[in-house]
């Protein structure tokens, strides 16, 4: 049989060392950590046939966590920790909220995880006088599980919650024993931690004690300077500082408007009756203000101002197109434009409105403003509208005949006249037809010779003739 003692690791020590002690977010808050008063690691060891052999305590020496077992033989280690919580005189809402063990890993080979349990065990032991036959005994309901990820030749920080275990601590110290759980695989799983007297300060086994003032925020007034009525509706609520506040909420006649707030709220709101409270907040509770009530009247605006139409047009204007240009009316919110007291357009924000008249004669022009309260009307422009009847335009005249034609048939085409009502057909200014309303004509010439063309575009007010094209026509009998 061969016996296996637990030696103490060597590899490469990757050292990563900071001071532990973190300054608290708020001054309620207060971090004490203890160091341990004993701490020891007792290693029982089995031959191949499960018979125990003897044990081995590392006191003064590392902390060993874990097993080892090799061609049947197998050693396992406990570590014991043993803290004095000192006596401290807690406030009416101080709490302990947190009692964590910091562990200091050193390097280690391979890479793994441990399942651990940790337990609470009685106070009365040492480190020096511990065998594995008189280790001390469990105490206490609650089981602290977690687990440990070991990283190899990594020095680092792990930690342990304990904070279950505080309602059984007995005479202000407590004792407690680490327990690494079996894994399903059998290569060695041994993990070294600094004991006390080992490393610098910042890497013995250390309980973390966390105090946290849980008052709940303590009363505060608030204030306003709005007027009474208040004449604008703008406004700020202003509160006295609250102790122990995280922040404000305001609440408008009961339903929260906004969060987050510090110490002021500006405010804009329409006529009404309003009532306002603050409530302060933070983990642990909240508190109410007083409540105030804000009257607001605002006055009515008066109707629109009177303002001034006028126009680009020309006197007379030829095209009908032109635009309408008016003054700002003072307190107005649209504008409605009317021609000869007939509505054109509403709604209108516009200084300015675009008109084209089809048909001449005289219009006359007039811009209302409005807004809720009531509406005037502009100054009123008459337009003079004279738009010259057009004739009907230029066009061009083209033929399919061929040149001689040889059987005096063939087609006269022409392109629109713009304007052009109906197409009137001469040759040699001979009328051959009128009242044409398309864009062609045939054409039978039953004599050889030589004869001219054109078109005439007409309407209403005029006409306008194409060009002129001369076929020859040479019939052979």
């Amino acid at each position: 049989m061969r016996k296996i003692k637990i030696g103490i690791l060597t590899g490469i020590l990757l050292v990563s060392m900071f001071f532990l002690f973190i300054q608290p977010i708020k001054a309620e808050n207060e971090i004490v950590p203890i160091d341990s008063e004993e701490d020891v690691s007792i290693s029982g060891n089995w031959d191949e046939d499960g018979i125990f052999t003897g044990y081995e305590n590392h006191w003064k020496y590392d902390l060993f966590l874990g097993d080892i077992s090799y061609s049947g033989e197998r050693s396992n280690s406990i570590i014991f920790l043993k803290f004095n919580i000192p006596n401290k005189t807690l406030g009416e809402y101080e709490s302990i909220t947190s009692m964590k063990l910091r562990l200091t890993q050193k390097s280690n080979y391979g890479s793994f995880e441990m399942p651990i349990k940790t337990e609470l065990v009685e106070n009365n032991w040492v480190s020096e006088n511990m065998t594995w036959d008189n280790k001390p005994e469990s105490i206490g309901s609650s089981i602290i599980y977690t687990n440990f990820t070991f990283v190899s030749n990594v020095m680092n920080h792990h930690y342990i919650e304990l904070i279950d275990f505080i309602d059984d601590i007995e005479n202000e110290t407590m004792s407690i024993k680490i327990v690494g759980l079996p894994r399903d695989w059998g290569y060695p799983s041994v993990v070294q931690f600094i004991a006390k007297g080992r490393g610098e300060i910042f890497e013995y086994p250390v309980l973390i004690m966390k105090y946290e003032d849980m008052s709940p925020p303590t009363p505060f007034t608030l204030t306003s300077n709005a007027g009474n009525p208040d004449k604008d509706g703008l406004f700020t609520l202003s509160w006295t500082d609250s102790e122990h506040v995280n922040d404000y909420s305001v609440y408008q006649n009961g339903s929260l408007i906004v969060n987050g707030l510090m110490n002021q709220y500006l405010m804009e709101i329409p006529n009404g009756t309003y009532s306002f409270k603050i409530i302060a907040l933070n983990n642990y509770g909240s508190i109410n203000s007083n409540e105030i009530i804000v009257i607001i009247e605002i006055p009515p605006p008066p109707p629109p101002n009177p303002f001034m139409l006028t126009s680009d047009v020309n006197n007379p204007d030829i095209d009908g197109i032109f635009t309408l240009y008016w003054t700002e009316s003072t307190h107005a919110n649209s504008y409605s434009v009317y021609c000869d007291d007939i509505l054109l357009d509403n709604g209108l924000t516009e200084l300015y409105y675009d008109v084209r008249i089809y048909t001449s004669g005289n219009y006359n022009f007039k811009i209302k403003a409005f807004n809720d309260y009531g509406n005037i009307s502009s100054n009123e422009i008459t337009v003079n509208i004279n738009i010259p009847l057009p004739s009907p335009t230029p066009f061009t005249l083209t033929s399919n005949a061929d040149n001689p034609d040889e059987d005096g048939l063939f087609m006269l085409y022409w392109s629109s006249s713009e304007y052009g009502n109906v197409y009137s057909v001469y040759c040699d200014d001979v009328l051959l037809e009128w009242g044409i309303i398309e864009l062609y004509c045939n054409i039978k010439v039953y004599a050889s010779g030589s004869y001219d063309f054109k078109v005439v575009a007409l309407n209403d007010y005029g006409q306008t003739d194409s060009n002129e094209i001369t076929v020859n026509v040479d019939i052979y009998i």
